[in-house]
């Protein structure tokens, strides 16, 4: 009976030390991968600590960064209710340009006109102080990079809200008969386009991106007043030309990695950090509730929370270190791709392999890894933000060359190769599929034209603006169709339909 009672022991603790012994050999067998592959990230030139990554400081830029800050908080915005809302699409390809309209009507005010023209004058101050601040050159701002994810961007809400506001002042100084105060405000707003490069972090990016549609809007409804200059026109070109969206991406990866592979290491380093990231996505006040409608998920819930740390520790957090490594570097090689002009076609098909290789790598990673879950699609959703913005760069930078064409000439060209070398020095091309944007003249003498990028299902399906949204907007369109001013009869059903 001893020796059974022994035998069952010493057989007990072979298995026990088997176990650790196998659960130590892959732990260090992750580890070992995780290490190999950052050696071959370094070895191909890429960076991957933050501080490598992180913007060096420059005195004068930074005190540029400063006083611009100091002067964009003192702007209070108009509000929302106020706001006009350039380039309003009243259907797909056409668009009031609302600095001509007499009235602005919504379901709360007969016309906004009187109540938006007093909020402008009374930032007319706190205005020409932002645009003085811009005027000194390249702006930075001081981030505490160490921070991760938990870093404060205190200044990109004040960067929006001007570029807002600026867009507001603009169309009422042109609805009001001056020209000349409305393109300080324009020149203003597209300054922030070239002297404020973007932290390399994804939400500093997505802002400017969204101050470039602001600007997009601004310049398109400047573009409809018909008396500038043939030397302002090329100003504002000029001023376009100067933006490059997809430059200094790659760094954007980059730094969500090096944040990522932080936060790694303190959850690895502490239970506590690691419960407080994993348990965000739950209410554990409504675990009673849901054990009673889903007590499997509950219970899944309760033992991750409670036994998946050590788990995740040893062996998971290495394996979504790497997915989470390869995902970004597979976001650093499109966006290289992108930078090198090669066509946003071509250059997707290596973010759309490498989804399908590490969905076989590694299954199930959303529900087995922490971070996974919210940073698995963030790299496309953001590379096809930056794809608009620079496709709406590129067609405005051929819609200011076609209204200066129109002022020499009297008319539209029959082909964009009529602007060269006049107005470009080549034709835009499309970043989609790296062809020229699609143009046509329009009517029997030309009077209007078609202006189009193929759009996001990189296929032409010439010209046609039809949206997939219910509210017509260009970038929903099939195609990314140039907007052509409304008809006044388009424009009155617009108010009486929207004023209800």
């Amino acid at each position: 009976m001893n020796r059974r009672r022994l035998a069952i022991i010493l057989a007990t603790l072979l298995v026990i030390c088997l176990g650790v012994g196998a659960g130590l050999l892959h732990h260090f067998r992750l580890k070992r991968a995780v290490e190999r592959f950052h050696r071959e990230l370094l070895a191909a030139g890429n960076k991957l600590a933050v501080e490598d990554l992180a913007p060096r400081s420059d005195q004068q830029s930074s005190a540029n960064g400063t006083t611009l800050y100091i002067a964009m908080a003192q702007l209070p915005g108009v509000p929302m209710e106020l706001q006009p809302k350039p380039m309003r699409m009243v259907a797909p390809g056409r668009a009031i340009a609302v600095w001509q309209q007499e009235r602005i009507p919504t379901d709360k005010s007969t016309n906004i006109w009187p109540q938006l023209m007093s909020s402008i004058d009374g930032q007319t101050n706190a205005l020409m102080l932002v645009g003085k601040a811009l005027e000194n050159g390249a702006v930075q701002f001081n981030l505490n990079y160490s921070a991760g994810f938990n870093m404060l961007l205190p200044h990109l809400a004040p960067m929006k809200r001007f570029t807002q506001t600026s867009g507001a002042a603009m169309v009422a100084e042109l609805h009001q008969g001056h020209p000349d105060k409305a393109w300080e405000y324009l020149h203003a707003a597209l300054r922030f386009n070239h002297i404020y490069e973007p932290e390399p972090i994804m939400i500093s990016h997505l802002v400017r991106i969204a101050i470039v549609a602001i600007s997009w809007e601004m310049t398109w409804e400047a573009l409809q007043y018909g008396s500038w200059t043939d030397e302002q026109l090329a100003e504002l070109q000029n001023s376009w030309a100067r933006t490059d969206i997809v430059q200094e991406s790659d760094k954007v990866f980059g730094l969500e990695r090096a944040f990522a592979q932080t936060m790694l290491r303190q959850m690895r380093n502490s239970q506590t950090n690691w419960l407080q990231f994993d348990s965000d996505w739950r209410d554990s006040a409504s675990v009673t509730g849901d054990l009673m409608e889903d007590s499997k998920h509950v219970v899944h819930q309760l033992t991750r929370r409670y036994l998946g740390y050590w788990p995740w520790r040893w062996w998971d957090s290495y394996e979504e270190e790497l997915f989470l490594d390869r995902t970004w570097q597979a976001g650093v090689d499109t966006a290289r791709k992108l930078q090198r002009h090669e066509p946003y076609v071509s250059a997707r098909r290596l973010t759309e392999e490498s989804t399908r290789a590490l969905k076989v790598a590694f299954p199930n990673a959303s529900t087995r890894f922490v971070l996974a879950d919210w940073q698995e699609d963030m790299g496309e959703k953001f590379l096809n933000r930056v794809i608009t913005a620079q496709v709406q760069r590129d067609m405005m930078i051929a819609g200011i060359a076609l209204h200066r064409y129109r002022l020499r000439h009297g008319k539209w060209p029959g082909t964009l190769d009529e602007l060269v070398p006049q107005f470009l020095k080549a034709p835009p091309l499309d970043v989609i599929d790296g062809k020229p944007l699609r143009y046509e003249s329009t009517g029997k003498s030309g009077e209007s034209f078609v202006l189009y990028s193929i759009g996001k299902d990189m296929e032409d399906n010439n010209g046609d603006a039809t949206c997939s949204s219910r509210k017509p907007n260009v970038w929903t369109g099939k195609d990314w169709v140039w907007p052509q001013p409304a008809t006044s009869t388009e424009a009155a059903a617009y108010w009486q339909k929207n004023s209800k």
